[in-house]
Order: structure tokens, then sequence, then C-alpha cells
């Protein structure tokens, strides 16, 4: 079988704190191609578990998680790591990079406070993904961006990071994550058209929030602006605007998502 891994990483261990599935879904794909060997957990106590019983080469960490969340989690690693230098044990300072949907001014401050040394915002591409593990893990793992930088040609759509994927021999892993894509977004809408109807604000910012990291990681640009514009709304106690905005965001999501698929059957041909 021809190894498709583009990086030298094969002994490094990455810890992936990531709730979302398809989030989780492409970063394990393109840390794979990498070469590093993955643990995902689903949310900051699982995370945090994992890290105080095995060794990893550096954790990337989501931000906005169930039951804790990245910052907490980081700064109790941090606490431990100084615990256990001051036991006399070797300290560990394992990198931790920050992974989130939000880059609004003072995010990467809060994340470098809470202990971070990196911060990703997402969608992230797998060559920002490789800058990102060189700076902290340099040896064996290539420096140069990964080929091509195409745009995406479809209106509403980037392409590039489904590209990067294909041309890393990702097909199957990308038909994988564009069924949970679909699956898991219409389940969140739904959910959301509950929300609005029941004027829960603080509940459609969540969800609107929660599916903007997934789609975004995708290519759906369009709708990441929507969803956007949705949880700002949300914030800001305008549900009028979330209930006039929902059926936009629904047919837009229904009507990209096929013209994903159609760009993406394309690349295969």
């Amino acid at each position: 079988m021809t190894d498709r891994r583009i990086g030298g990483l094969a002994r490094r261990r990455v810890l992936l704190a990531e709730d979302h599935p398809v989030n989780q879904d492409v970063t394990l794909g393109m840390l794979e191609l990498l070469g590093c060997q993955v643990v995902i957990r689903a949310n900051g106590r699982t995370a945090l578990d994992a890290f105080m019983h095995e060794q990893f080469d550096l954790v990337l960490m989501d931000c906005q998680m169930p039951e804790m969340d990245g910052y907490e989690a980081t700064r109790t690693i941090r606490s431990w790591e100084a615990r256990a230098g001051a036991a006399g044990r070797p300290p560990l300072a394992v990198p931790i990079v920050a992974v989130t949907a939000s880059a609004m001014p003072g995010d990467r401050q809060r994340c470098l406070d809470a202990g971070m040394n990196d911060y990703l915002v997402k969608p992230f591409t797998l060559a920002s993904l490789r800058d990102v593990l060189s700076r902290y893990l340099p040896d064996g793992l290539p420096v140069q961006q990964a080929a091509g930088t195409d745009e995406g040609s479809a209106v509403g759509l980037d392409l590039r990071q489904m590209q990067a994927l294909l041309r890393s021999g990702g097909a199957a892993a990308i038909e994988r994550m564009l069924v949970l894509l679909e699956q898991s977004t219409n389940e969140k809408l739904a959910e959301l058209g509950d929300a609005v109807h029941a004027r829960n604000a603080a509940g459609c910012a969540s969800l609107a929030h929660f599916m903007k990291g997934a789609v975004s990681m995708l290519g759906l640009a369009r709708v990441t602006a929507l969803l956007q514009d949705f949880a700002q709304a949300a914030r800001a106690g305008r549900m009028d605007e979330c209930t006039d905005s929902l059926p936009r965001l629904r047919e837009t999501f229904r009507r990209d998502m096929l013209a994903l698929r159609a760009a993406f059957s394309g690349m295969l041909k």
C-alpha cells in the first residue's frame, strides 16, 4: 500500500481536544497526513485526563468545549507541570496550540494568558497547521508550504481545504467528512429552530458558533458568514433578526452543500 503521509512525525503524539465530530475528522486527517499519531478527546476534562496519563509532544486545544473549556484545561495542565517541576521531576512544558472559531480582538492574548503557546483560527489549512507544528515539533517536519493554493471557483465555497487533502490522498476521508458535516449540521439546524422558537438567545448563539467551526473547516464560506451574523444577532438579543434569517440559513446550507458535493465529484474526474 502507498504511504500517503507527507510529514515525518510518525513518532510524534498529538492530543486533539475538540468536541465537534466534523472538526475532529478534518483535523485528524490533516495530522495523519503529516505523519502524527493522534489521540482525540471531546472535552477539556477528558483531554486533561489523557494528558495526565499519557505522553504527548503537542496539544491542539479547542477553546470552547463542554464540561471544561480549553482555557481551564490549559491552566490546569500548566499548574500540574509547575508542581511536577517543583517536586524535582523533569519539567514538561508541552506545547499547547489554541484552536478557535473566533478571531475577535483580545482572543489571542486570552489564549496566551491561559498558558497556550500559539493560536490557530478555524478554518485553518493543512499548510497553516504544518507551519504551526514546525515551530514546536521541528525535527522531521518539512516546513515548506503544501503544494497549491487554488481558490475555490464556486460562489460561496472555498475549495482549498479539499484540494489540499485530495492531493495528499484523502478522497475517502473527505467523503466521510461530507456525510458527517451534512448530518450533524442538519441536526443542529433543527435544534437552532427550536431555540429560535423559544427565543433562547444564549442557545442560539452557542449553536451558531458550534456549527460555524465545522462548516468553515470544509469551505462553506457563505454559510460561515451567515452563522457569524446569526451568532452576533443572538448575542445582542435581536431575536426577530434571528427568526427572519433562519430560513435563509437553512436554504443556503442546503444549496451550498450540494455545490460542495458537486465540486468534490469534479475533483475526482
